[in-house]
């Protein structure tokens, strides 16, 4: 019953407000009836009326209005478009590039694992279009995806050359300590019969992917007195091998967004 006299109470209400608009040629303040402000008006902003409709303002100094009437300005959104709430899934925000990753692992890569599974963390959770392939010491004419079955699961290298486009940045992580014949002979890896020698695979990369970066975990100050590195520094560029640090990652990034 109560609820009925509020809902008839507010009827009437809203009646007289249409009525005052109606009749009221200019603004008021203070009294008892017109739209205004002050005053004890059920009708108008900063007054006092228990039971009055707030007209303008952004807020009410005594918050006792039944009503508001004001104009609100909103950003239009895309969930709004439609005309209908249309929830907008917003994604995180990822790097946008696509990131082909060559990883070097066993023999002298064993101490730096653990750098290792922390930079394919981080790439994964960063890059968006992120693909990555296993070699050992030299990338040869097989690469592979899973370290347990690489002996069974071996990817023919022109394959993937094949796959990827030149768009795609390239990252190779190995510390390129080898025995130089592994990179200038074929028949010179440790683990198989390389028909052609790894530098010839470098190379083919270096020609298909222009944004090139290799990072090793060796300490820069030791690349000169390691032989094989002086090699590959030569087949990839002196400037495109950096030091697995933050530095060297920065300078990495910088190189590949050339």
């Amino acid at each position: 019953m109560a609820e009925i006299e509020a809902m008839g109470g507010f009827e009437k209400l809203m009646e007289t407000l249409k009525q005052r608009l109606e009749e009221q040629k200019k603004r008021h303040e203070g009294g008892n009836k017109w739209i205004g402000t002050g005053g004890t008006s059920p009708f108008g902003a900063n007054g006092y009326n228990p039971e009055g409709i707030r007209i303008g303002q952004d807020e009410g100094r005594r918050r006792s209005a039944v009503k508001v009437w004001d104009k609100r300005e909103y950003k239009n959104r895309n969930t709004a478009r439609q005309g209908y709430l249309d929830i907008e899934m917003r994604p995180e925000r990822r790097n946008a590039v696509s990131v082909l990753l060559l990883m070097d692992v066993g023999g002298s890569m064993d101490p730096h694992v653990k750098v290792m599974e922390e930079l394919f963390s981080a790439a994964r959770s960063e890059i968006k279009t992120l693909e990555y392939y296993y070699f050992h010491n030299c990338p040869y004419e097989g690469l592979w995806k899973d370290n347990r079955r690489r002996r069974a699961d071996v990817i023919p290298t022109w394959d993937v050359l094949h796959k990827y486009p030149s768009e795609y940045k390239v990252i190779v992580v190995g510390d390129a300590t080898m025995s130089p014949y592994e990179i200038t002979y074929a028949g010179g890896s440790v683990e198989h019969w390389n028909e052609e020698p790894g530098g010839l695979w470098i190379q083919r990369f270096v020609e298909q992917y222009p944004n090139f970066a290799w990072l090793n975990p060796v300490k820069s100050g030791a690349w000169e007195y390691t032989g094989s590195i002086q090699l590959v520094r030569e087949l990839i560029g002196p400037d495109r091998m950096f030091e697995m640090t933050l530095e060297g990652l920065d300078g990495a990034m910088k190189e590949l967004g050339r």
